[in-house]
């Protein structure tokens, strides 16, 4: 790696980083042309690092300098640190469960000083279960009688998502540096939890190369879910954004950074959708929108998430309004929900999260077990149970596809029936006799005098 000394973007002096007491020289304009815009004495020079790993630059910030920045001749400076820029990072975290990641950090970044603002919260269930920071292989609780997390996670890093579980909601705020967003991410084949290393935001299409991109099969964030079909991107997470962790469930091993060409500022980013409950009135490109469900399909977000796709969804053959709601249930408890507006989804498509149990999630779904499904129709304020066209077992991080998903329609579903119903999809019982006078399952049947009734008096 380097550090260089610019003058408004002119390389004034550079050298290869040796560690501690590497000596940086700083250039003045000594009047001879190869030095041309040079330093002049009152003048502070800025500070970029070459990282070699990732061929790439950014800049950094003297701090704690014992000495005057400002350039004269044979000045000597001490820099105790060269560090990224300073930044304040927010995100609001609800009781339960909540999938984030971190662009900005401080120097220090153990589990205590990074949740400090949050100890409160974290401190306030008392028994068990405690609150809790869980990535991929570690995991934290905290012990609020000795005030201590417990576990093999003791440090927060870049590039990892998170999942913290909060005894109630608050604020979670720090000071910190930004990292480099061109942090590159060695995956593996399988789910993968990670960062999002920039505050604002990159659609998941703008996100990867076509290389990189044929090797991921899907995306999880926290409640929506995208897979990578052969005709492209499908369901409701359209992109990356800063504070949120990332499952990617990837085909192979590989490595990568993302794409920034088309970066979106946080200032554009947000949902423009007003009915929506998270809606930005200063947004000018849409991110995904979060509504407040009806009545019976209240439910609490777990650690566990599994993605249902229907291509139809319909009451009686009809198709669904952008009002109108789906509902996944594990028995009476409704494990997850979504508005069916398939314009808010990639390639008109949307998928609904049905959640697994844990420890804020009772009664949930468990390996094996097959979810039911509810549509609301928004409208006429009436629900009805509906059933898919194919059945999938759940299990975590999984994509289930079905063709339809229609209100129960009760009949005969054999075809050599009398009484088959086409528009049937759940058995409702099969007759295969006609009676004399050709009504199916009848009752009539010919007397002595040959005549073909149902009067038993003759």
């Amino acid at each position: 790696d380097w550090v260089g000394a610019f003058k408004d973007g002119l390389c004034v002096g550079s050298t290869k980083w040796t560690g501690e007491h590497t000596t940086i020289p700083v250039m003045g304009d000594d009047g001879h042309g190869y030095t041309d815009g040079y330093m002049l004495p009152g003048e502070s020079p800025t500070f970029m690092v070459y990282d070699a790993s990732e061929d790439d630059m950014f800049t950094v910030y003297p701090y704690m300098a014992d000495g005057d920045l400002a350039f004269s001749l044979y000045n000597w400076v001490s820099i105790e640190l060269l560090l990224p820029e300073h930044s304040h990072f927010e995100r609001q975290l609800v009781m339960g469960a909540n999938l984030i990641s971190f662009y900005v950090l401080p120097l220090e970044s153990t589990i205590d000083t990074v949740f400090e603002s949050c100890e409160e919260s974290f401190a306030s269930g008392g028994n068990p279960p405690f609150a809790r920071v869980i990535t991929e292989s570690k995991a934290a609780y905290y012990d609020p009688e000795t005030d201590e997390w417990i576990g093999s996670l003791q440090y927060i890093e870049f590039d990892k998502g998170y999942w913290v579980i909060a005894n109630s909601d608050c604020d979670l705020s720090m000071v910190g540096f930004n990292y480099n967003p061109s942090l590159e991410y060695t995956l593996h084949m399988g789910a993968n939890l990670i960062s999002f290393p920039a505050e604002g935001a990159i659609s998941i299409t703008d996100a990867f190369s076509d290389e990189i991109e044929s090797k991921i099969e899907g995306i999880f964030s926290e409640g929506n879910a995208a897979n990578n079909s052969e005709n492209g991107w499908m369901g409701s997470l359209l992109s990356f954004s800063g504070g949120n962790g990332y499952w990617l469930i990837m085909r192979d091993n590989m490595s990568f950074t993302y794409n920034f060409s088309n970066y979106i500022s946080i200032s554009d980013f947000g949902c423009m959708d007003i009915e929506a409950s998270n809606y930005n009135s200063n947004a000018t490109i849409n991110g995904n929108c979060e509504y407040i469900p009806p009545d019976l399909f209240l439910f609490n977000q777990s650690t566990y998430q599994s993605a249902y796709y229907f291509e139809n969804v319909t009451i009686n053959g009809i198709s669904l309004e952008s009002e109108d709601w789906l509902g996944a249930f594990n028995g009476t408890v409704c494990v997850g929900a979504r508005k069916w507006d398939t314009s808010q989804c990639s390639s008109g498509l949307c998928e609904v999260i049905a959640y697994g149990e844990d420890d804020w999630t009772f009664g949930y779904l468990m390996n094996g077990d097959i979810p039911s499904f509810k549509i609301y129709d928004a409208s006429a304020n009436i629900y009805y149970d509906a059933v898919p066209s194919q059945e999938f077992p759940w299990s975590m991080l999984s994509f289930n596809f079905a063709d339809n998903l229609d209100t129960i329609v009760e009949g005969c579903m054999d075809d050599t029936a009398c009484n088959y119903n086409p528009d049937a999809n759940v058995e409702g019982g099969c007759i295969y006799n006609l009676d004399c006078a050709g009504v199916c399952g009848g009752d009539a049947e010919y007397d002595n005098c040959d005549v073909c009734d149902d009067d038993p008096s003759n």
